[in-house]
Parts: C-alpha cells; sequence; structure tokens
C-alpha cells in the first residue's frame, strides 16, 4: 500500500481533529479512499474520516488495507512539515513517511499497532433538523454558554437557533445565524466535547444535524467536496 498527497493541510487537520477524540487510530485504505470510524475510551462520542481518491497524487491500494498507529506519533511527525507533500508507504511493519517540502526531504517510520477492535460503523441516525453555521458563529454561542453551565442546550425552532445553558439559576440564551431546515427540537450536549470538535478547521462551516434528547452531527467537508470530518456525540438527558 502506497499513498501520496501534495498538500498535507487537510490531512493534517483532520488528524488533529481525529486525536481530540482517540489515542490510536485504525485507518482503512481501499477502493473509496481512506477512511477512519473510532469511538472515544468513553463510549461518548464517535469520529468519522473520509478522505477521497481524488485527493491523492498516488493511489496504490491493490487491496483494502488497515493500518492503526497512535494518532500522537503521526500527528507530530506529519506536522514537521505542514504543508509539504505527503507520501505513506507500509513496509516491514511500519509506517514510512515522507516529507517533500520544495525539495527539503524528511523521512520518518512509525510502528504499527495491533488491530485489537472490530471495525466500527457509523449508525443509522434520523434526525429532525439539519443546520449550516459558521462554525466560529457556532463557537461563541457555546462560549457563552460556558460561562454558566457545563451543557450547552441546541434549539431549533421557527427555523431559527439558540444555544441556552442554565444552571443554579445562571441562564445564557445566544441566537445563532445560520440556515435551518426542519421540525422544532431540543437536547443538550457536552460543551467540553464541543469545543473539542470545534476546534476542527477544515472548513469555515459546520453542518449540525440533531433531534430532541437525540445524538448531534457535526459535519465539516473541505471547499472540493473531497474530504471531511464528521464528530456524532450522545445528548445530555436530564433526569429530573
Amino acid at each position: 500500500m502506497k499513498f501520496s498527497i501534495a498538500d498535507t493541510s487537510t490531512f493534517l487537520e483532520s488528524i488533529k481533529a481525529i486525536g481530540t477524540l482517540v489515542n490510536e487510530a485504525a485507518f482503512k485504505a481501499d477502493e473509496h479512499g481512506l477512511s477512519l470510524t473510532a469511538m472515544d475510551p468513553a463510549n461518548v462520542a464517535m469520529v468519522i474520516f473520509k478522505m477521497g481518491p481524488s485527493e491523492f497524487m498516488e493511489w496504490d491500494v491493490p487491496e483494502p488495507t488497515t493500518f492503526v498507529v497512535k494518532v500522537a506519533d503521526l500527528k507530530s511527525t506529519v506536522s514537521r512539515a505542514p504543508k509539504a507533500s505527503l507520501t505513506v508507504e507500509i513496509n516491514n511493519n511500519q509506517l514510512y513517511i515522507l516529507l517533500n517540502d520544495k525539495g527539503k526531504r524528511k523521512e520518518f517510520k512509525i510502528g504499527l499497532l495491533s488491530e485489537d477492535e472490530k471495525a466500527k460503523s457509523e449508525p443509522d441516525l434520523k434526525f429532525k433538523a439539519v443546520v449550516t453555521v459558521d462554525n466560529a458563529e457556532l463557537k461563541d454561542a457555546i462560549a457563552d454558554a460556558t460561562l454558566v453551565a457545563e451543557s450547552a442546550q441546541f434549539n431549533v425552532a421557527a427555523n431559527k437557533l439558540t444555544i441556552k445553558a442554565d444552571h443554579e439559576g445562571k441562564t445564557s440564551t445566544s441566537d445563532v445565524i445560520a440556515t435551518v431546515v426542519g421540525t422544532d427540537c431540543k437536547s443538550k450536549y457536552s460543551i467540553e466535547y464541543l469545543d473539542k470538535m470545534l476546534s476542527t478547521k477544515i472548513s469555515k462551516n459546520v453542518k449540525v444535524q440533531f433531534g430532541t434528547d437525540y445524538p448531534v452531527k457535526l459535519s465539516f467537508t473541505n471547499d472540493k467536496g473531497t474530504a471531511g470530518i464528521a464528530f456524532i456525540l450522545a445528548p445530555r438527558i436530564d433526569n429530573s
């Protein structure tokens, strides 16, 4: 298996996003490109990564191949030349990485890990609302909620998105400029997890899909639509 990318920027940002949730990553390479689906250790959130074959200068994958690496190792290696071309190859249970930054070559080898768990698959979710919003706009509303509580409530009503929080007599309500399609719904989510997910820099906008007391899916796709990261986060349910 061998593949090359002309510019590592999107790949590196994807690795950073994956690393916010998992320490080890099992990447799958096949005719559809490079992909990953993984749960965080607490089984609260899932990360889904996809990069299609058209993103690669070279895509030599004769058969489906899965390789497992420490995310920190991969991130720190690729970060050594964040805008260079990248070549990845598997040899002798090692991941060989070549970075070429305007003729300046950097070579690394990373040990591969054993594949311990069964492959994860994305759940089939039926969402009530789909919201397209500027990531910075949503992050600002979450920051408001952080002043009040550890969770933020996403609310869709009358085709508008509002982020709310309440705790021990304190409240916050922040309108979010967004494009909303769907029916009214509301659900709470952990701000700690939301902050990690919204740190993604693959795209300016994020697609938010959720329902009432239902998981939220946050999707980031590059301008060409050929690569993206998505997160699925379980809701916080009030028992009162």
